[in-house]
């Protein structure tokens, strides 16, 4: 089942999640016999992350100087989105390199304090962000 699953997910996609995927008759769903994927005519090989374009998007990122903050604001910049990176202050020392990450993959960063308990300092940091 799972197979069948994804054979009909790469159908949807390009370049397509299963290779040289056969089914039970020894012809693929196209009917084409012998024919690799790779061989297979279609569109220009494209990542799946095009799929998830985050271009023209902003994310205000809390808790993203480092761990999986961090990772989550690499990721949305990757997709293209430009991130507002916000911390604690304790923790905030470490969003300046956070950012200058973000800017070498071609993307805006701003980093500010951010304590998520405070409603004014959400505020504050939100402000920054529009600006």
């Amino acid at each position: 089942a799972i197979e069948r699953w994804a054979w009909g997910l790469s159908k949807c996609l390009w370049p397509p999640l299963v290779s040289n995927h056969q089914s039970p008759q020894g012809v693929n769903p196209d009917g084409l016999r012998g024919i690799h994927d790779s061989e297979a005519p279609g569109p220009p090989s494209r990542s799946v992350l095009d799929l998830f374009s985050l271009e023209g998007s902003v994310a205000f990122v809390t808790g993203g100087s480092r761990g999986i903050g961090r990772s989550t604001c690499l990721a949305l910049a990757s997709a293209g989105a430009d991130v507002m990176v916000t911390d604690q202050p304790n923790e905030a020392k470490w969003c300046k390199s956070v950012v200058e990450d973000i800017e070498c993959l071609g993307r805006r960063a701003a980093t500010d304090v951010c304590d998520v308990r405070d409603l004014i300092s959400v505020k504050r940091a939100v402000q920054t962000c529009k600006e």
